[in-house]
C-alpha cells in the first residue's frame, strides 16, 4: 500500500486496517476517475481534428 499512496509511512501506520483499506479504495477510485476524465478530454480534443488525422495524431501523442 505504501507504494500506491504517496504518504509518509508513519501516517499510514497510525490507521487501523479498515481505515487504511478505505483510504486505498478511495485513492484507487479517484485515480480511476482521473484517468477516465483524461481519456474523455483527449477524445474530445482529437474530435476537433479531421477524421483521417485522428489515428495518427493519437499514435504520435501516445508512443
Amino acid at each position: 500500500m505504501h507504494h500506491e499512496l504517496t504518504l509518509d509511512p508513519a501516517l499510514l501506520n497510525r490507521l487501523s486496517a479498515a481505515e487504511a483499506e478505505d483510504l486505498l479504495t478511495l485513492a484507487r477510485a479517484a485515480n480511476r476517475r482521473q484517468h477516465e476524465r483524461l481519456d474523455e478530454a483527449i477524445t474530445e480534443t482529437l474530435e476537433h481534428l479531421p477524421r483521417l488525422v485522428r489515428i495518427p495524431a493519437r499514435k504520435i501523442l501516445f508512443k
